[in-house]
Parts: structure tokens; C-alpha cells; sequence
């Protein structure tokens, strides 16, 4: 043993002090007569040697394994995995909106602007949401044809019925039939006044659809000619108006010039990306999504989580 008995008694004593009795490694110093620098090395000796071992447990409801694993893999700034006790049924989305939503409320502080983009996920987390401090809310993405009843706009409205935010919405379609017309929309009034909001924007939420041959509310707003291109790139999902293939590329078989929304580029601009998505089939998209590098922060689900690390080489 590189440590004499004696260091390893004075490292357990001391670490008994630091990590049981709460005192700090300035106050133990001096009552000792030592360096805080020595202290901290005495309770590295004591966690290297096996003195101390920590154990961190999970609260109720979150993997925490999990959420390390996938927080370091794609490099995110916090990562919460929703377990699944909570998210029994994969393709169930309202369990993983349910417990986003006081994440997100406490992710978000006071005055903020807060883009949004849409999807059910979202959808169940605005309704679930506690509090709300932002002062603005900004629709991300033009409108298109859900088919579960509901358009892009119906989320930014409803977060101003519920908290009296100030709101910037797209009364636009998502994709143009061509750039000239999508060019002259964005320049009328109530439209470039929201698109002008994305470079206020403090944090973004948004969702992400899988592919899969095309999600129904995008493959009506895209031609079938758009669908075949997308394909063709190898697309296997989509957040806003932005396509992705498998490793992050970001793919545009000419929709980018048509769309009327946020651009990768504004997106990447936004200090605080929060993207909320889960269930098994929607992996592989949001896998792509998080290899691009425009989300900092991840709320998912186990079934989610578990198909991404099995994905690992």
C-alpha cells in the first residue's frame, strides 16, 4: 500500500468531518493546522483507497444511469431520463410530457423569451406546466395539418391563455410552394415581426417526429417529389421545419428556401435548447436530432434512452 496507516486513519477521520458532519475543507484545515489543498488530498486518498465509496440512488421516477450515459455521449449540458415505472407504454406520450413539465418550469427563469415548436409531447407538457415566468412565447415553425387536430399556434395560444405572456405567432403555412412566394410572406408585416423574434430568443423547446416514410402532418405540407429527395438523403427525422439524417447532418432537398421558420443557424444561436421526445420508435430521430449539436438539453424516456445505448458501437 503506497499509504501508511497512519494517512489513511487522518484521511477516514477527515472524511468523516467533511462528508458526514458537513464541515467545509477551509474549516478543517485550520482547525488541523493544515492546507485545504492538504485536506482535499487526504479525502482523495480516502475515495481512491476504498475508505470512501459513494453511492448516488435515483429518485423515484428518473434513471440517473441512464441520463449520465446519454448526457456524455452527445455532449448536453443536463439530461433526464424518465424511468419506466413512469413511461409504462413507449409510444405513450403523455407520462413523458407530464414529467417534463416542472423541469421546464424551472429551467426557465424569470422574463425569458421562449420559442416553441409543436408535437403531442409538447403539447401534454404546455397543458401540465405549473408555472410559466417567461414574459414572451414565439411560434417556431408555420402551420400545418395535424392529424391529431391541432397546428402549431394552438400551443403558443394556449400559454397565453394560462399565464398572460406576451406571444409573436406565424400565421403562415410550414413549407411554400416556392421561393418567391415564401421570400415575399416573410417580409409581410405580421410575419417578419415573429421571425424577427428568433434572434431574442433565450431558450427554445422543442420536438422531434420520426420519419418513417414521412410524418403525416409534414408529408402534406411537402410535395411528393419533397418526400422522395428527403428520402433519398437518407432523412430519418425532423424538429421545426429542419430535416436530419442518421449522424446529425442537417438535410435540405430544397425545402430550407420554402420553409417559414427557425433555420439551424438561428436555432444554434439559442443559449438554452430544450428538446422533450421519447419512446422507442422515435430513437433513431432523436438520436439524429442530438448528433446534430442544436440541443443542450434532453428530457426523454427510458424506452428512448435504453434503444440510443444499445445503439453504442
Amino acid at each position: 500500500n503506497r499509504h501508511d496507516s497512519v494517512d489513511l486513519a487522518r484521511a477516514a477521520m477527515i472524511s468523516r468531518r467533511f462528508y458526514l458532519g458537513g464541515e467545509t475543507k477551509q474549516e478543517i484545515g485550520r482547525q488541523l493546522g493544515i492546507s485545504r489543498f492538504k485536506v482535499a488530498r487526504l479525502l482523495d486518498i480516502a475515495r481512491d483507497s476504498g475508505l470512501v465509496q459513494i453511492e448516488i440512488n435515483s429518485p423515484v421516477g428518473f434513471d440517473l444511469d441512464l441520463a449520465g450515459d446519454v448526457r456524455e455521449r452527445f455532449g448536453l449540458v443536463e439530461v433526464w431520463v424518465v424511468n419506466q415505472a413512469v413511461s409504462s407504454h413507449e409510444d405513450d406520450r403523455k407520462p413523458l410530457g407530464l414529467a417534463a413539465a416542472p423541469i421546464v418550469a424551472e429551467l426557465i427563469e424569470l422574463g425569458e423569451v421562449v420559442g416553441i415548436g409543436w408535437g403531442r409531447t409538447l403539447s401534454t407538457m404546455v397543458d401540465s406546466l405549473p408555472s410559466f415566468p417567461a414574459s414572451t412565447i414565439v411560434q417556431m415553425a408555420g402551420g400545418a395539418t395535424s392529424p391529431y387536430g391541432e397546428s402549431p399556434s394552438d400551443l403558443p395560444r394556449r400559454l397565453v391563455e394560462r399565464f398572460q405572456v406576451e406571444s409573436f405567432l406565424l400565421h403562415a403555412p410550414l413549407f411554400l410552394s416556392d421561393p418567391t412566394t415564401a421570400n415575399a410572406l416573410r417580409i409581410d408585416t405580421p410575419t417578419a415581426s415573429t421571425l424577427a423574434q428568433f434572434k431574442r430568443l433565450t431558450t427554445a423547446l422543442i420536438g422531434v417526429g420520426a420519419w418513417e416514410g414521412g410524418h403525416p402532418a409534414i408529408a402534406q405540407a411537402l410535395s411528393a417529389s419533397d418526400v422522395n429527395k428527403l428520402e433519398s438523403a437518407g432523412v430519418v427525422g425532423h424538429s421545426l421545419p429542419i430535416f436530419f439524417a442518421g449522424e446529425g447532418q442537417v438535410v435540405d432537398a430544397g425545402t430550407a428556401e420554402r420553409a417559414i421558420g427557425i433555420t439551424p443557424v438561428e436555432l444554434r444561436a439559442v443559449p438554452r435548447r430544450i428538446c422533450v421526445a421519447g419512446g422507442r420508435t422515435k430513437a433513431l430521430a432523436l438520436e439524429a436530432v442530438l448528433n446534430s449539436g442544436l440541443v443542450t438539453h434532453l428530457v426523454t424516456d427510458a424506452p428512448a434512452a435504453e434503444a440510443m445505448a444499445s445503439s453504442l458501437p
